[in-house]
């Protein structure tokens, strides 16, 4: 991966742990993409849910607070209305963190703005 061993892939039992621990069920053949960040506007999350609408076998596993809860409001909406499959995690620890970047087939970070480059 060029950057860590961190970020290699768990194994299967690993990552069926974490799954379950917070009762995520994905079908195995779907790609997961992890978006981890509030949902202030900003981060750009309706973006990335209008680009995963039309694509089939894909799965979004979004963690992070709300900061504001319309914000949320407006995802959870749009996910049932075009029948996404998106996962909502308000807080992991760090441990279970690296264990999802390990586990998502890739990270997605769609922010129109940021002050920070730190990823």
């Amino acid at each position: 991966n060029g950057f860590s061993d961190i970020f290699s892939l768990p194994a299967d039992s690993t990552r069926q742990q974490l799954f379950t621990k917070y009762e995520i069920d994905i079908p195995s053949k779907n790609t997961i993409i992890l978006f981890v960040w509030s949902e202030e506007e900003r981060k750009n999350l309706i973006t990335l849910l209008r680009a995963i609408e039309g694509l089939s076998d894909v799965s979004l596993i979004k963690i992070g607070r709300p900061v504001v809860q319309k914000n949320r409001d407006i995802h959870q909406q749009f996910t049932q209305e075009h029948h996404l499959d998106v996962h909502y995690i308000d807080r992991v620890s760090d441990a279970d963190l690296a264990d999802f970047y390990r586990a998502a087939d890739m990270f997605v970070f769609p922010s129109t703005f940021e002050t920070s480059c730190r990823l």
